[in-house]
């Protein structure tokens, strides 16, 4: 008999190392099984134990409906019950986009070779972010992880929700753009070459109105593509400008307070900074943590300096709700929920219930932002109307005058 050693799979989720005497290797594959495990890798005594290597760390983009589509896929076969190599390989072989199917099969051989599905899914934490890496690593490590990716699926869910708000409350104004540049090209090819055409064969004299809309709608036509290049740069410098530290915390304060936006702004961060925090809570992340983690899903500067000002307050040993109430992150009407959650050992039904009530508030004020915006909009467009029917009328009625 010979001392093997092994790495394997306990419980479909937790990687472990052994020994165990066999005859050969296929011999101690087949004792692994039979003991409930699934073998990853089998050495003998004598040989160096199988170093990991770094995993490289790799950024495929996938939309939010794309992330969910990979987590509820792993789930359901989790929560059935099959192993979790063996739930990769079913995923490689059928989901329907190739770089889901790239991502599993990588992570299934990452396992195979002795990584534990977290150290395997790090490599891909730039496509899935901190959070979800951090909150699969709790599930692991607690034996929830099918759990866990259930709550992710639905925290990925609301945030594909608002996403598709924000995205249906732009459709409009992108119309009008669109309606804006048809009426430019109609009478830069149509209307004003055919009026121009009769005003220079009668000598008559353009308006100074139509003249700036025609020098316009000719440089529009011949030099479209220096205009591409013209908004490209200057919003590639815009961004850049914007992403230094104290240009983005001014601009982000500034956003607070204009009303309405402001609003926007904060539900949409709490939106996030909830659902987080109530994942990793459930989850069993200490508080500590689950505050940390929920802090980073945060972009607005200004907002994550005071989750930061809640962190340092709730590391020092304040209660959730007395840290969320100095730090000034949450409206007043939101604490009530936390303090009872507090105080009745319901903390984690209690964030749900806030998530769940600042999605609305959400979708409230997308749908506030919808009814601005769309007025304002109507304005631009009967402005610019105005001018062009000005333009044409004024010429118009000078050529009938000039016969």
């Amino acid at each position: 008999m010979t001392l093997y050693k092994y790495v394997a799979l306990k419980n479909n989720k937790e990687i472990f190392e052994s020994v165990i005497e066999a005859a050969d290797e296929r011999s101690a594959r087949e004792m692994i099984r039979n003991s409930g495990y699934i073998p990853v890798k089998v050495y003998l005594d004598d040989d160096e134990k199988p170093l990991l290597k770094q995993a490289k760390t790799e950024k495929v983009y996938l939309s939010l409906k794309e992330k969910r589509l990979f987590t509820t896929s792993l789930q359901s076969m989790i929560s059935s019950g099959i192993p979790v190599v063996e739930a990769f390989a079913i995923m490689e072989s059928n989901l329907g986009k190739s770089k889901l199917r790239r991502i599993a099969g990588d992570i299934k051989e990452k396992i195979i070779n002795g990584y534990t599905f977290t150290q395997a899914l790090e490599s891909y934490e730039n496509t899935f972010g901190d959070v979800y890496v951090k909150l699969c690593r709790a599930g692991e490590m607690s034996g929830e992880l099918d759990i866990v990716l259930d709550r992710l699926s639905q925290l990925l869910q609301k945030q594909a929700l608002i996403t598709d708000k924000i995205i249906s409350a732009s459709v409009y104004p992108v119309i009008i753009v669109i309606m804006l540049f048809g009426l430019l090209g109609l009478f830069g090819a149509k209307v004003f070459p055919a009026l121009l055409g009769a005003a220079n064969m009668n000598g008559i004299e353009v308006p100074v109105e139509t003249s700036m809309l025609v020098s316009l709608i000719t440089f529009l036509q011949n030099y479209w593509w220096l205009i591409i290049i013209f908004v490209c740069g200057i919003g590639y410098g815009v961004v850049k400008f914007i992403q230094l530290s104290p240009v983005k915390l001014r601009i982000d304060s500034c956003l607070l307070g204009i009303p309405v936006v402001g609003d926007f702004v904060q539900y949409k961060a709490l939106a996030n900074f909830t659902a987080v925090l109530q994942v990793a809570y459930d989850s069993g992340v200490p508080i500590t943590e689950s505050v940390t983690m929920a802090k980073d899903s945060i972009e607005n500067e200004e907002l994550r300096k005071r989750c930061e000002i809640l962190e340092d307050m709730i590391y020092k040993g304040k209660s959730l709700s007395e840290a969320a109430a100095s730090s000034g992150i949450m409206p007043p009407d939101f604490l009530a929920m936390i303090v009872v959650g507090e105080k009745s050992g319901t903390l984690g039904q209690m964030l749900k219930e806030l998530s769940d009530n600042i999605d609305k508030k959400v979708f409230a004020v997308v749908n506030n932002l919808s009814t601005l915006v769309g007025p304002a909009f109507l304005i631009i467009l009967g402005v610019f109307i105005g001018f062009i029917l000005l333009a044409f009328l004024k010429f118009y009625y000078g050529m009938l005058g000039s016969f």
